[in-house]
């Protein structure tokens, strides 16, 4: 097996440290339902009498999205 390079550009690198960091500074969590393995991340409403939502992706290279409806 030969090892495997990419190389990203810096400025891709730097937009997800900033993606990342946000990510990082709300709580999280996993957990198992069955026989599947789920990350969670908890976000309370700054309106007392807000409608709980869920929001779900349809996998990692798209959860980046929904990070941008969580506050900064």
């Amino acid at each position: 097996m030969q090892p495997f390079t990419v190389r990203v550009p810096s400025a891709t690198l730097a937009d997800w440290r900033v993606a990342e960091a946000r990510l990082n500074a709300l709580p999280q969590f996993r957990t198992t339902v069955g026989d599947v393995g789920l990350h969670l991340v908890h976000a309370r409403s700054t309106v007392a009498d807000a409608v709980p939502l869920l929001l779900t992706t349809v996998g990692p290279a798209r959860s980046s999205s929904t990070w941008r409806s969580f506050p900064a």
